[in-house]
Parts: structure tokens; C-alpha cells; sequence
């Protein structure tokens, strides 16, 4: 990789990497309210931070979408170095987890519903310490944000005026839907 375009790309892969991070404590941080307000559970202190299961499968989801994305911003030539450059900034210490995540999220690509329910799962189990089907619902309706985020994320880091002006429309209307009460 030439020198320059590779310390373009490491301040890229760490923008990424704060980027993802803030994405999954807001995510985290709106699956704790709505089990508390929408469920009526209340969650205890030590499981209002995100940490454990949540953060792995956060990270898995965002490892995923960030590798079906990346190649329309980096060259074919730069894209294994870059993602290796947001693994050492974003979960070096948890790669194996993470990767398992990414793979086994991978396997529901083509339905978005149960890849959200696959995602929705170890999170709604670490917030609230076990397993609740209930509240998968719950934590899968509002991660459907998540997704549209981490593209629009990704899109903004890389100057992508046409695909944010997209992904802007996109997420205001899951904004509006995720206000209407589901069906």
C-alpha cells in the first residue's frame, strides 16, 4: 500500500472506529429504555452499560455491513489492510467473537427481519441477564435504525453526498414507523 494512502485510510479506519462505538451505546442505550418503558422490566445498573454478548454482537452486525460496503469507498487493492486497520481500532482483543458474530449474521442477509431477530437476541439476553423472547421484539423492532446508521456512518466518513441524501430520506421514514405502534 503506497504511504499516503495508507494514513488516509488509518485516520478513515479510527473515525470509523469512535464512529461505531458511539452508534452501538446509542443503539444499547434505546434497548434499555424500551424494555424498561415498552416491557415494564427493569434493568439492573451493571446491565445499562454495554459490554459482554451486546457488544460483541453490535460489533458483529457493524463488521458485517462495514464489509459489504467498504469496496464502493476503498480501492480492491487497499480493502484487506483497511479492514484490518478498523479491526486494530475498533476490537482487536475480541476479533475471533466479533468474526464469529459477523459470520453467523451473515447467514440472514436476505432476511432482514431475522437478521435483526439474530441481533435483537444476545442483546435483549445480556440487558436483562436471561432469556426473554418478549423483549427480542422489542430490542429487534428499534434495531432496524442500527443498519441505516452504520451506512449512513460509513457514507459520511467518505464524503458520499448521493448516498447520504438516501440514506437521510430512508431514515426518516423508519424514524416515522418506528413511532407508530406495531402491528
Amino acid at each position: 500500500m503506497r504511504f499516503f494512502a495508507s494514513i488516509k485510510l488509518d485516520v478513515h479506519a479510527k473515525m470509523i472506529a469512535r464512529a461505531f462505538l458511539e452508534l452501538r451505546k446509542e443503539q444499547f442505550e434505546c434497548s434499555v429504555h424500551n424494555i424498561e418503558n415498552v416491557v415494564g422490566r427493569t434493568v439492573s445498573r451493571e446491565r445499562r452499560i454495554l459490554r459482554g454478548e451486546a457488544d460483541l454482537a453490535l460489533k458483529g452486525l457493524q463488521l458485517l455491513l462495514f464489509t459489504r460496503l467498504v469496496h464502493r469507498y476503498v480501492p480492491t487493492r487497499d480493502l484487506q489492510a483497511f479492514t484490518g486497520m478498523l479491526i486494530l481500532a475498533g476490537w482487536k482483543a475480541e476479533r475471533e467473537a466479533v468474526d464469529a458474530y459477523c459470520l453467523k449474521f451473515h447467514e440472514y442477509l436476505d432476511d432482514d427481519v431475522e437478521l435483526l431477530t439474530q441481533v435483537s437476541i444476545p442483546i435483549s439476553d445480556y440487558i436483562l441477564g436471561h432469556s426473554d423472547p418478549s423483549c427480542w421484539f422489542i430490542v429487534g423492532r428499534v434495531m432496524a435504525i442500527f443498519p441505516l446508521s452504520v451506512q449512513f456512518m460509513i457514507a459520511k466518513e467518505f464524503g458520499d453526498k448521493d448516498q447520504l441524501e438516501v440514506l437521510d430520506e430512508v431514515l426518516k421514514k423508519t424514524r416515522r414507523e418506528l413511532m407508530q405502534p406495531p402491528q
